[in-house]
């Protein structure tokens, strides 16, 4: 007896074959054992290879339970890093501070330390700039005193202490004579103002110094930058 094998591995009597009870019986139990195995179709579902596979059902089975869809389309998406580790953050909400919460500290850090640079920095410009008036505002001072013709020695040097309020020892102070409106005063006060031959500053004074005559006249003086 020929046979014609199909996938279900049936035979089938060929055209000069008699009837063979015991293929028949073999193929039925071929039939049933292939029955058996089937899958039942369910309404709405079909049996195609675009239905579900073994390969979406193993990536589905990974999916941890609560997790949604990670969109991830413009600079607000989800699970951002903060730019200085690799923790993540999700999207701000009114609940939860998210990614914002992040960025926030880094700009609130950069901004401190810029305003405390900026403090600092201002701070000493003002500390210099004060200085800087304080020293202007000495230099424009007038003081003005009197050389009297009351002199310390009985010959050369002779010298005389003037009381000037506010004067160091370490002043550089300008000392110039203030000549009187009338000429003769003016000529004897510009003879006694030669015969002066160096000023120097002390703690709240002055010490005039003439190394060889001492003058009979009075000198009014104005002391510039004390």
């Amino acid at each position: 007896m020929s046979t014609n094998t199909t996938n279900y591995n049936l035979k089938k009597p060929g055209v000069d074959d008699f009837y063979n009870v015991a293929d028949q019986n073999g193929n039925m139990d071929t039939i049933d054992a292939t029955l058996a195995n089937k899958v039942d179709k369910v309404a709405g579902k079909g049996l195609s290879t675009n239905d579900y596979t073994t390969f979406e059902k193993t990536k589905l089975s990974g999916i941890e339970t609560g997790a949604e869809v990670n969109n991830i389309s413009d600079a607000n998406a989800t699970d951002l890093t903060d730019g200085t580790d690799t923790t993540l953050h999700t999207h701000a909400t009114s609940g939860i501070t998210g990614f914002a919460a992040a960025v926030r500290g880094m700009v609130l850090t950069g901004l401190s330390t810029a305003t405390n640079s900026v403090i600092t920095a201002t701070d000493t410009i003002l500390t210099a700039l004060g200085k800087l008036q304080a020293q202007i505002t000495a230099m424009m001072a007038v003081k003005t005193a009197t050389i009297t013709t009351t002199w310390t020695g009985s010959s050369a040097p002779y010298t005389q202490m003037i009381t000037v309020t506010g004067i160091t020892a370490n002043d550089e102070p300008i000392i110039s004579p203030v000549y009187s409106t009338t000429l003769a005063t003016a000529l004897l006060e510009k003879e006694a103002w030669s015969m002066i031959s160096k000023i120097e500053t002390a703690a709240g004074s002055i010490v005039v110094t003439c190394f060889e005559d001492k003058p009979v006249t009075v000198v009014n003086i104005q002391i510039k930058g004390v």
